[in-house]
């Protein structure tokens, strides 16, 4: 699958997810989609990251100053710095996801049965608890 064929999550799709887990009403979703995003920002603005285990890491990187080109008329122009967001998923998340889409790579080398078993191990074992299952393995999340 490549990044043509995903839908991107609107906020109202986010908030009606919410709604429905919690068996609450749009605005109360709606109030809790909106602390969340404003707490990770402002956290953002004053410590430069935040990492939130099992999801990963937040950051705040800058770029420095650099030469560049106008596309439309290929004149030199002086890109500034800037501050620009990136985002490092937790080994849980990392894992997790290994076991939902599995690994392209591994799957291209691997003939479909090999790669179907695997997954269906990996799986079960997320199932029950094996990979990332809540328990704290000493490791820290922030630490990717």
């Amino acid at each position: 699958m490549n990044n043509k064929d995903v839908k991107p999550l609107t906020r109202a799709e986010i908030t009606e997810h919410v709604r429905q887990r919690l068996r609450i009403s749009a605005r109360e979703a709606d109030d809790i989609l909106n602390s969340a995003l404003d707490l990770v920002a402002e956290i953002l603005e004053a410590d430069g990251q935040i990492a939130i285990k099992n999801l990963g890491r937040f950051q705040v990187k800058p770029t420095p100053a650099r030469p560049g080109r106008n596309p439309k008329t290929g004149s030199a122009v002086n890109v500034p710095a800037r501050l620009r967001p990136t985002f490092a998923m937790s080994r849980t998340l990392r894992d997790h996801m290994a076991v939902c889409w599995g690994d392209v790579a591994a799957n291209a080398a691997d003939d479909a049965s090999d790669g179907d078993a695997w997954r269906a191990e990996t799986a079960a074992s997320w199932a029950e608890g094996g990979a990332g299952g809540g328990e704290d393995d000493g490791q820290d999340d922030a630490d990717l």
